[in-house]
């Protein structure tokens, strides 16, 4: 699969789920249509950008060759085995002292509490309200960094090492696996789902990314959908056990707008599946429902609204108050996020909106269809799978700095190799970083 295919089977999920929601609730259909619509059009945006781009040439460069082989981290699956156990130590530290300045609790602390159930949450907003750890000061831009590292690592080794096809070492392994838990360990800290969820999405397109030597693509494909349903009701029974650990009840909750109906036949016939599939909306529904029910009542509430969404900054040019504060007066968005399709249309109008869209789609046809370093496409193809996959349900690249440097980073690779230009540590080929 490449990163269109990959985005077009979760939207295949996200529709499918929500027709899941209407058989079991009082989901007005119409919100979901409309709902439906705008994600699908942002995907025929990325998909026609994506086609917009003819190759010049087939990508023969192989991972770690051409001009840019020497850009920093480039060469990270051919690191000593040295470095990798370095960086696995480093990673698990960074992480730990991360930990420690967010939720002022220690390792120790941090397993014993993920071992007895502890609400970690609680704890985390109590010291973080504390100890004011959301003011920026000099002493946290340490801090920010090692979860820059943390991030970056993450990304990388899963791009660098599970998405090639070479024989992979023990020692590569448990590298991508601290690098893996370094983020989980962030996040079992603070009691949030934000770090499994970017943990879950990486993996995921490493797994229906990854190169094959032989050509069985049907097979191949089918095999990897497979390893994604498994691995992904594996983190849905992990969300509803911390969830539950912070001492939360699901009982078929969805939200204030839409409410369960338990005579509908889906719901008589499938009670366990209905209770763990709604226990997720929030992360899966809401967004889309967010979108069905705000475009209708809202943006074609009347014209200034339906201009004001057209053009950049336009409800805080006409209604002196940003698209999100009147989406947080019109539904109860409570303790969940506004999704990143109106945080776009807020800052840069609907219009701008579908060119960025077209642009991310055409960048992906670009780095396919050209010759540009394999290890490149599959770190953009990440960062753009991830935000696809944010636009209708959340905001998760720029709701979180270290990550959000970590992309910016990457792709500061993107654009040197699109200038034309070198820039080089001199890294051996063999050596480390």
């Amino acid at each position: 699969m490449n990163t269109v295919k990959t985005v077009k089977l979760f939207y295949i999920v996200y529709t499918v789920y929500t027709f899941f929601v209407i058989l079991v609730s009082d989901y007005k259909i119409w919100y979901a249509a409309v709902g439906l619509g705008m994600i699908w059009f942002i995907f025929l945006a990325f998909y026609l950008g994506y086609v917009s781009v003819k190759g010049d040439v087939e990508n023969s460069e192989d991972d770690y060759t051409g001009k840019f082989q020497e850009y920093p981290l480039s060469n990270i699956s051919n690191w000593r085995s040295i470095t990798y156990i370095i960086h696995s130590i480093l990673v698990l530290a960074s992480s730990f002292m991360a930990a420690r300045f967010y939720t002022g609790r220690g390792p120790s602390e941090i397993i014993r509490g993920l071992l007895q159930s502890v609400n970690s949450y609680a704890i985390y907003q109590g010291y973080a309200k504390m100890a004011n750890v959301g003011a920026f000061t000099l002493s946290k831009i340490p801090y920010v960094l090692m979860l820059m590292y943390c991030f970056t690592m993450l990304i990388w080794s899963t791009a660098g090492i599970l998405l090639t096809s070479e024989r992979k070492t023990i020692i590569q392994y448990i590298f991508v696996g601290s690098s893996i838990l370094a983020v989980l360990l962030f996040g079992v800290a603070r009691g949030t789902n934000f770090e499994m969820y970017i943990v879950f999405v990486t993996v995921v397109y490493a797994i229906l990314n990854k190169e094959k030597k032989t050509k069985r693509i049907n097979i191949d494909n089918t095999k990897k959908i497979l390893i994604v349903g498994i691995i992904g009701i594996v983190v849905i029974l992990t969300f509803k056990s911390v969830v539950e650990a912070r001492g939360f009840v699901f009982r078929n909750q969805i939200c204030v707008e839409i409410n369960y109906d338990p005579d509908k036949a889906f719901s008589q016939m499938f009670p366990t599946i209905t209770n763990i599939g709604l226990s997720f909306f929030r992360y899966l529904g809401w967004g889309i429902f967010t979108i069905g029910i705000i475009t209708d009542q809202v943006v074609f509430g009347n014209l200034t609204n339906l201009v004001s969404s057209l053009i950049p900054a336009g409800f805080t040019l006409t209604h002196a108050e940003t698209l999100d504060s009147i989406i947080r007066r019109t539904i109860y968005v409570g303790t969940g996020w506004v999704p990143d399709y109106f945080a776009f249309i807020d800052d840069f109008g609907w219009i701008v909106f579908i060119v960025i869209v077209f642009i991310m789609g055409a960048i992906m046809g670009s780095l396919d269809k050209r010759s540009y370093p394999k290890l490149l496409r599959s770190l953009v193809g990440v960062l753009i799978f991830l935000e696809m996959l944010s636009i209708p349900v959340g905001n998760f690249i720029v709701v979180s700095t270290p990550l959000l440097l970590s992309a910016l980073y990457i792709f500061s690779w993107y654009i040197l190799c699109k200038l034309n230009l070198n820039f080089s540590f001199r890294i051996k080929k063999r050596g480390g970083w």
